[in-house]
């Protein structure tokens, strides 16, 4: 604590009254709404003030002890204090996660739009294109069939469209045309459902458990054995070629 306003800022120091309980008697604890409260250098320990402790030290003699005057900073009453919010000011209403954040506050994939908008919550999808309009954003929205899980039926309708530009819920990193990359997608998402999304039915609590899917029979296996080229409609066949040898669970 200072009282030269020029130094304000610097070398995280602050300006104002520190509000000692009794400086007079050389009680230097800090009173509740104190500016030295979660005001220390962010780096420093602060494990040993009690909770809530704000996630900072507390300026002072008392900074990072038990006896370490508390945190009462929580403006959007969501029980996080100080810099232990990452989002302060959540809205009236709205859920916040361990960090202090609601969905509408999130980007989970920092593809700009926020959770609570977003088709496609994990896969960044600046487009949110949704060709089926079920909720679940192409790039993660493999399921073709809506069974709610990707399996060797989606491999196939996949594969029966390959190179195909009027194919669009199959085309599903939305590049105008169902190439490898496609299949690189629907591999990755094999035996999970869509999603998750701001919309789609696997966002609901009343959605269904899907279990992963594991080993398949070699017979099954044979089909699911391919390599991946796409032509672009005379333009030349793509560079990018890639072989599949995916292995699922029996439906």
């Amino acid at each position: 604590m200072i009282s030269d306003g020029q130094f304000a800022g610097e070398n995280g120091s602050i300006t104002g009254d520190p509000l000692f309980i009794d400086a007079a008697n050389s009680d230097w604890h800090l009173q509740a709404g104190s500016p030295a409260v979660d005001s220390g250098n962010p780096p420093d320990d602060f494990q040993h003030e009690l909770e809530p402790n704000g996630c900072r030290i507390n300026i002072g003699e008392y900074g990072n002890t038990e006896t370490a005057r508390t945190s009462i900073n929580d403006p959007d009453f969501d029980g996080l204090f100080g810099y232990c919010d990452l989002c302060p000011n959540t809205p009236a209403g709205e859920a916040a996660d361990d960090s202090g954040c609601s969905a509408s506050q999130r980007d989970s994939d920092n593809d700009g739009v926020t959770d609570d908008q977003d088709n496609c919550i994990l896969i960044p999808s600046s487009s949110q294109l949704d060709t089926n309009a079920d909720g679940f954003g192409n790039h993660c929205d493999a399921a073709f069939n809506n069974n709610l899980i990707v399996d060797p039926a989606d491999f196939s309708v996949l594969k029966s469209v390959l190179g195909s530009t009027t194919a669009p819920e199959q085309d599903l990193n939305g590049n105008g045309i169902v190439d490898p990359s496609d299949f690189s997608i629907i591999k990755a998402n094999l035996g999970q459902p869509p999603g998750p999304s701001c919309c789609g039915l696997a966002n609901d609590n009343n959605a269904p458990v899907l279990n992963p899917i594991g080993p398949q029979s070699i017979d099954e296996l044979a089909i699911l054995t391919f390599t991946a080229t796409a032509t672009d409609n005379g333009a030349g066949t793509l560079s990018a070629s890639e072989t599949f040898v995916i292995t699922v669970n029996a439906l």
